[in-house]
């Protein structure tokens, strides 16, 4: 397809637009730049959403991809102070977050 053709078949569909919401959208749009609307896909939040899952993934990849520590959890909990629930029914805890 030509970029007269593209051209053609974009103003062919503003024209069946009536949404003027929606018109004003592509208007800002298309009154960018072609520096500000050129597509960065190392910046788009989606990226690794695109990524390919990996065949297989071992324990220590894992944790070292998200900085696990047992020692760092083991260290938060022994200063967790748990009494902040000792007067909450635990049966309704747990209803609260079963969705």
């Amino acid at each position: 397809m030509n970029i007269e053709t593209v051209k053609l078949k974009i103003a062919q569909i503003i024209a069946e637009i009536h949404s003027e919401a929606l018109l004003r959208q592509l208007l800002a749009v298309l009154e960018l730049s072609e520096e500000e609307a050129a597509f960065d896909p190392a910046k788009d939040p989606l990226n690794p959403a695109l990524w390919l899952t990996p065949a297989s993934l071992s324990l220590e990849e894992l944790k070292k991809e998200q900085a696990y520590s047992l020692d760092k959890l083991n260290q938060h909990y022994a200063f967790l102070d748990k009494n902040i629930w000792k007067d909450e029914n635990i049966h309704e805890l747990i209803r609260m977050i079963d969705v």
